[in-house]
């Protein structure tokens, strides 16, 4: 802040309208000297009167306008970089597509722009790579419960426009708290993603599945076929896990799924509050009733 002390105080004695000019506070400084100079002259005239002197001062004065408009122009040429680098900073800064500024000066300036462009660049990548893992469930990979609801209202409002069909099915591990408590929450991560990756291999192109709580799971699957659906469920259920100490592990899957024909009248939001509220529905029975079961929502 000593460093920008006297650039501070020079900005509070400009006008409002030049406080926020750059170039013009650039012109100003540049011109100060040469106008002093010019003044000193006049003022020297006026105190001693001299035709030659007068003449001279005319034809120094017409040089010196001259070469103080060659210097605003190369100054504001020298100026262009600086510009550049705030605008393209700046479109950075709001999200808007920037070109890439040169780095191949090794000037002062060509620093600042590599500094910048390097930053910019760090800043987009850092951009990515938080969209992609606020999407994503860190653990297994696939699409948290976020981006799920986000994927459902889109694939409703398709079978709505395509009047075509899905399922959408809740899975839950059954008693994963009790497999946690006995085996620590390591074995119970390896159970996630092994179960992930069981599901994952059991769905075609096109559908997709979602980690939508800590041991439950969202699974859509789009045009299937009932009997091919049930028997896809069921072979998942008899599957086995096993852990990095050998033993093999027989885990317990409960399926609430509900068909979705987008036949309503209701806005797509309320209907999947709906479509959720049968999900939920379905799963529940099937936890009171038959752990280890699949029922089909009507």
């Amino acid at each position: 802040m000593n460093k920008l002390k006297f650039y501070f105080a020079s900005c509070q004695r400009l006008p409002p309208s030049l406080r926020n000019n750059y170039l013009f506070k650039i012109i100003i400084s540049a011109c100060f000297g040469p106008a002093i100079a010019l003044l000193t002259v006049f003022v020297f005239l006026l105190i001693t009167p001299s035709f030659k002197i007068f003449y001279l001062f005319i034809a120094v004065s017409i040089l010196t306008l001259l070469a103080t408009l060659a210097s605003v122009f190369f100054l504001k040429q020298l100026l262009c970089p600086i510009e550049l680098t705030a605008t393209t900073l700046h479109k950075a800064l709001n999200g808007e597509k920037t070109a890439k500024l040169p780095i191949d000066f090794k000037d002062n300036i060509g620093q600042l722009m590599t500094d910048v462009q390097y930053s910019i660049e760090k800043l987009d990548s850092f951009n990515k790579t938080f969209k992609k893992t606020s999407l994503i469930d860190p653990l297994t990979g696939i699409f948290n419960r976020q981006i799920a609801e986000q994927r459902l209202l889109q694939d409703m409002a398709r079978a709505r426009r395509e009047e075509s069909q899905m399922l959408v099915a809740l899975v839950n591990i059954d008693h994963f708290k009790e497999l946690n408590d006995k085996f620590g929450y390591s074995l119970g991560d390896v159970c996630l993603t092994q179960i992930v990756a069981t599901l994952a291999d059991n769905i075609r192109d096109g559908d997709w599945l979602a980690r939508w709580s800590g041991n439950k799971f969202l699974i859509v699957l789009w045009n299937f076929d009932y009997k091919a659906t049930m028997m896809v469920l069921k072979r998942i259920q008899q599957q086995t896990i096993r852990t990095p100490m050998g033993e093999l592990l027989k885990f317990s899957l409960s399926i609430g799924a509900y068909e979705y024909k987008g036949e309503t009248d209701l806005d797509t939001k309320t209907d999947l509050e709906m479509l959720l509220i049968h999900l939920d529905e379905a799963l529940y029975q099937v936890k009171q009733n038959n752990r280890g079961g699949i029922l089909l929502a009507e």
